[in-house]
């Protein structure tokens, strides 16, 4: 079967997503990875007594560290079989809705809802038809 909504493909019991969120992720775990090495150099410098205005890069590394460790909970897995999923989320937020994906490996994927009414109501009837969906 094969079947295409949007950005997602379904072929062979498997979602392929199309999203662009692996790069985005990427480059998200880089940039929050500098603020937390900025954060360390700057509470190393601190402790030896070199600067004393330090402690708001030390706070925003901190921030950075917790984010990092937020933003490790979410998969960017492009192709994701059937088999691998456990739950299936509809999130709305304001007008922006989407499905959130619950791995059995504990991380989750998010997928925005298609523009269309038509094909966001196809995806959901999937979902719902192999017992993923919940409320």
């Amino acid at each position: 079967m094969q079947l295409q909504i949007g950005e997602l493909k379904i072929i062979d019991n498997a979602l392929h997503i199309n999203d662009g969120q692996k790069r985005q992720y990427i480059f998200l775990k880089i940039v929050l990875s500098l603020g937390l090495i900025n954060g360390t150099l700057n509470l190393y410098h601190y402790f030896k007594g070199e600067t004393h205005y330090s402690f708001l890069l030390i706070v925003i590394g901190l921030i950075c560290a917790f984010a990092l460790i937020w933003i490790f909970q979410f998969s960017n897995k492009e192709i994701i079989a059937f088999e691998e999923i456990k739950k299936v989320k509809l999130k709305k937020l304001l007008k922006r809705k989407s499905f959130i994906i619950y791995l059995k490996s504990g991380r989750k994927r998010e997928i925005l809802l298609p523009k269309y009414k038509t094909d966001s109501q196809e995806l959901i009837s999937i979902f719902r038809d192999r017992g993923f969906l919940q409320k």
